[in-house]
């Protein structure tokens, strides 16, 4: 396989930086904010999605932020987590609440983070809630996403872990297989563990090498680290529309029957 020196947050700063300016209408994700004010007390006066879900993270956030009642913490996980986000079968509040409390305020990532892949798109919403200056929600839509550019730009980059979704747009295209498609070669072995050893990021690595990747994006498209939060609502947004009918104009182009 050709190998491509551009990295894959070169891929994803160009896929993006002509889009970047677009984001609030893109961004289209709905939530009832009537609940957010009898819960939370949070007044809203944004009329689009993306102003309205602006304003309810960071007043969460400060709420987080001032508050050592885990009581407190714990239902605004449940509800950012279980209602927002709409991951109904959540229910590890506390093991979530633990995970984090050392971190709570923390302005840089840790060189380790020692919590288990199987979740990531539970907790990850927490942590961008109580660690803001460097966590950021992970979820199927957005490693698809990742996944897509990769898979459009050559394939060339380890594959991003892909958490279980809802989305049977994204499932219609299994950008996994497609991605494999490109980059296996002559004699390597079927073994599902051997090809996750070399065309995966470990589980344990995803996290990290994906805020990572936020960084060098929003350093990229706007000329600093402070807009990763950006970058994922661009990639969440872009996932099943735009990014998914690049991906099936490029898979259609390449049919035997084009």
């Amino acid at each position: 396989m050709k190998k491509d020196h551009t990295s894959i947050e070169g891929c994803v700063a160009q896929y993006l930086i002509d889009k970047k300016d677009c984001l609030p209408s893109l961004y289209t994700w709905k939530f009832t904010t009537s609940i957010a004010t009898e819960r939370f007390g949070i007044s809203f006066s944004g009329q689009t999605p993306f102003e309205k879900v602006m304003e309810l993270k960071n007043s969460l956030r400060k709420q987080v932020a001032s508050s050592t009642c885990t009581i407190q913490q714990g239902e605004i996980a449940k509800y950012f987590i279980k209602e927002w986000g709409g991951i109904r079968r959540f229910t590890k509040v506390e093991e979530t609440l633990r995970h984090f409390s050392g971190l709570k305020g923390s302005s840089i990532a840790p060189q380790r983070l020692k919590i288990p892949f199987q979740g990531i798109s539970s907790w990850s919403k927490w942590a961008s809630i109580v660690c803001p200056d460097w966590a950021c929600i992970y979820d199927a839509r957005v490693a698809y996403a990742l996944n897509a550019i990769n898979y459009l730009a050559g394939a060339n980059q380890l594959i991003f872990q892909v958490p279980p979704g809802q989305n049977s747009r994204l499932r219609m295209l299994d950008i996994n297989t497609l991605l494999l498609s490109q980059r296996l070669q002559n004699g390597e072995s079927s073994d599902p563990a051997k090809m996750r050893i070399n065309h995966f990021i470990p589980k344990p690595d995803t996290y990290l090498r994906y805020l990572a990747l936020l960084r060098g994006v929003s350093n990229a498209v706007w000329n600093d680290t402070s807009h990763i939060h950006e970058v994922e609502m661009l990639l969440f947004a872009l996932a099943d529309g735009e990014i998914y009918s690049d991906v099936f104009e490029r898979l259609s182009a390449n049919s035997p029957n084009a």
